[in-house]
């Protein structure tokens, strides 16, 4: 039996179910000591595991991607969002450093990625954001109606940039999460967020205050 997951905060439509069997386990997440860091029930993604969407979700101007994870130790380059039809996608993955690689590719487009740990030294200030292994991670990727792709932290703060080209403008079409046998993601996916609109930062900050309040255990930061 499908099971629904992964609400549309806008209106409450339901965007995804499980598909089996290629579906993700569904789990409490734990740290590599055992210890319970997600209060809530989440998907273990790995590899080719995936959840497809009740219906392609075709996106032609602004959107708002936001997503609630914890990759694992072993967190490597995969895909996040993509369609099982078109090239189009969104991706996470870490530079040879650090954990912060955001790629973009809009359908049949040239793709697009951006480091969001970069060295400050002549480079425009934003934020810096990196994808911290066992723990809830926050992100949003957005674009304007003037087709600039921007990357948001759980804040809604800008962390980067991507400007506008030919490559930034067109359709973008998703009907799965996660899953390809040599690009999958590995890690725990809570909820996602997804809508044909340009969020403000504070509706982004209650989305994250949201996410926080359901899967972060009260404890967390104790010592």
């Amino acid at each position: 039996m499908a099971i629904d997951k992964f609400i549309n905060f806008a209106d409450g439509r339901t965007i995804s179910k499980i598909s089996d069997p290629r579906a993700p386990v569904e789990a409490n997440f734990l740290d590599d000591n055992g210890r319970l860091r997600l209060k809530s029930r989440s998907y273990y993604f790995s590899g080719d595991k995936r959840m497809q969407f009740d219906a392609l979700q075709t996106i032609t101007g602004a959107f708002t991607f936001g997503i609630a994870f914890a990759p694992t130790t072993q967190f490597s380059l995969g895909k996040i969002l993509l369609s099982e039809s078109t090239d189009g996608y969104i991706e996470f993955g870490k530079s040879q450093t650090q954990y912060g690689v955001v790629n973009i590719k809009i359908d049949g487009k040239i793709a697009k990625n951006t480091t969001l740990d970069f060295d400050y030294t002549g480079k425009t200030p934003y934020q810096t954001k990196k994808f911290i292994p066992n723990e809830l991670n926050v992100i949003f990727v957005q674009r304007t109606a003037a087709n600039q792709l921007q990357i948001r932290g759980e804040n809604g703060d800008l962390i980067s940039v991507i400007t506008a080209d030919t490559n930034t403008l067109g359709t973008i079409n998703f009907d799965r999460l996660g899953g390809n046998t040599l690009e999958g993601f590995e890690g725990y996916i809570g909820e996602i967020y997804l809508e044909q609109r340009y969020l403000s930062q504070m509706e982004m900050r209650r989305i994250s205050k949201i996410w926080f309040d359901k899967f972060v255990e009260l404890d967390r930061y104790e010592t």
